[in-house]
């Protein structure tokens, strides 16, 4: 399926439990690498830093340091960052306000210093979160009490004190309790959150607010029912959200299927098994053929010997919905 659809990402099982550093987690980002997670703490006052042994492995992060923002914001509502890692703003409702920071060391918030702000309260006094398109040149905030997403052009890139407002474009058709955004697929997708659904908006043209439309929903409720912030992996293969239920970031990974028959002939080694095959028999141990539904475990590659489908011109079979069919008396490689 392909990444960025909504309607194709279920949850991995994958979380970590960061209620050891924060009772009201807003929003959430990734580093652009994915060895670094950041959730903005509401009941600190606080930006904190998880390292990620395994990149874009939610469950391997691990606390590190963390920033207060309480000098410039006692409600922040939305974490991004910009310019390489070299920049960190933080919305909030209090000062209705964007917080800019410049971070002597990229991506480490120990390093985090305040610079300016832009007020935004024109346009909305609720602001939940906060984006940048790619290149700094603009900047998008996300408003409760307005219901929509608020478009900024930037004259000089990652500098808000330059920032002009531009557009809005209404959400209230889908929630009128927006919580985080996010965008995805060079800027031609959007996501909002609000605390228990994940709205998906098409843009015809890459990062302007004012060619969206809305597309689809997911439903995350069966993890949290007050989702804060949500994140996009950079490639589309995962999301993730930070939610005040459970005090938990929670990954949710892109449904692969196999839509047609497909056959392995000959001496094969299957590479990169995805994680999640849906309605299909898995793949056990070190390659024995398991029944209809069950987990696949993780590993790098299984190898089917041509013996084992009874020939150099055999195959296994795999089809949608189906089991996997072998002839009788099937054999594997050792």
């Amino acid at each position: 399926m392909a990444a960025w659809d909504i309607t194709q990402y279920t949850y991995s099982g994958t979380t970590l439990d960061i209620s050891g550093q924060t009772g009201g987690p807003e929003d959430i980002v990734l580093k652009d690498d994915g060895a670094k997670a950041f959730v903005l703490d509401n009941t600190g006052d606080t930006v904190l830093e998880y390292a990620l042994s395994t990149a874009w492995d939610i469950s391997t992060g691990t606390f590190t340091t963390s920033v207060s923002i309480s000098g410039q914001e006692l409600a922040g509502q939305g974490l991004a960052f910009g310019n390489s890692g070299a920049k960190m703003y933080v919305v909030g409702a209090a000062g209705d306000d964007v917080n800019e920071y410049d971070l002597s060391t990229a991506w480490d918030v120990s390093s985090a210093t305040f610079n300016q702000l832009f007020d935004i309260s024109a346009q909305d006094t609720i602001p939940k979160s906060i984006k940048f398109n790619t290149a700094g040149t603009k900047m998008f905030v996300l408003g409760n009490s307005g219901d929509d997403i608020n478009e900024y052009t930037l004259s000089t890139a990652w500098d808000v004190s330059t920032a002009s407002f531009v557009d809005a474009f209404s959400i209230a058709s889908q929630t009128t309790t927006p919580e985080s955004m996010a965008f995805g697929d060079s800027g031609s997708k959007v996501y909002v959150a609000d605390e228990t659904t994940i709205y998906q908006y098409d843009l015809s043209t890459a990062f302007d607010i004012s060619t969206a439309s809305y597309v689809d929903s997911f439903d995350v409720s069966g993890q949290d029912t007050s989702v804060q912030g949500v994140f996009f992996r950079t490639n589309g293969n995962n999301f993730y959200t930070s939610g005040a239920t459970g005090d938990a970031i929670y990954q949710y990974i892109l449904v692969t299927t196999i839509s047609a028959t497909a056959a392995i002939a000959g001496t094969s080694t299957l590479a990169a098994i995805p994680a999640v095959i849906s309605g299909i028999a898995s793949i056990a141990g070190d390659g024995a053929l398991s029944g209809v539904g069950a987990a696949i475990p993780p590993a790098p590659s299984r190898a089917v010997d041509e013996a084992s489908a009874g020939g150099t011109n055999a195959a296994l079979s795999v089809s949608l919905n189906s089991a996997i069919t072998v002839p009788a008396n099937p054999t594997r490689n050792t």
